[in-house]
């Protein structure tokens, strides 16, 4: 989605697209119904309030799923700062915007990772158990960032800190990597299509 539009949707929610943001994603899948789930919960908007307070970065909380909508704004309310949630929309190209738009992108799932990487913007993902663990950071392996996940012990720690503030110092080197990355994957992509031709050509 062209940048006008997401300045529209900025708006619309009341952030200011004139200022930097993280794109935010946020689930509770797999979390069981008990102090766990308000425990990460609480946590989670801690660390969104350190990213207003301390990083002066604006939380655009992007729901990939209808589902994802109620948890989100549940952090939200538990936020001391402000945090912004667009509306749910089954068009990828609002929520693609919204990350390329973005410093860098803070997610639980994994398409949000693909998205970012496609757009040449730095990854931070949460994986608080193996089944996400092994998806977002084989993803984030594939562009050689693997030191940007936080896992379940790093999530209650100080480290947390201490990853964002390496993206955003090294953002620019970032950038350049993911957009190598997604280069030499399109070469590899177009051999493949062109083989591909030649055998049924």
């Amino acid at each position: 989605m062209g940048k006008d539009d997401i300045r529209e949707k900025i708006l619309s929610v009341g952030a200011d697209p004139e200022k930097p943001w993280v794109a935010v994603n946020f689930h509770q899948w797999g979390q069981g119904e008990d102090a766990d789930r308000d425990r990460i919960a609480n946590r989670f908007a801690d660390i969104c309030d350190l990213l207003s307070s301390k990083f002066e970065l604006q939380p655009i909380f992007i729901a990939m799923t209808p589902s994802d909508v109620g948890p989100e704004k549940m952090v939200i309310a538990r936020m001391k700062e402000t945090g912004f949630a667009l509306p749910y929309s089954p068009d990828y190209k609002v929520v693609r915007g919204v990350i390329a738009d973005s410093l860098f992108c803070f997610t639980m799932k994994h398409h949000p990772i693909v998205f970012a990487q496609g757009e040449g913007v730095p990854v931070v993902s949460l994986a608080l158990d193996d089944y996400y663990r092994h998806k977002n950071l084989g993803a984030l392996a594939n562009t050689g960032h693997e030191r940007f996940l936080i896992d379940s012990e790093a999530f209650y720690s100080k480290e947390v800190i201490r990853i964002f503030e390496e993206v955003l110092e090294h953002r620019t080197s970032i950038n350049a990597e993911l957009n190598e990355w997604t280069r030499e994957m399109k070469k590899r992509e177009l051999s493949v299509y062109k083989q591909m031709l030649q055998e049924i050509g």
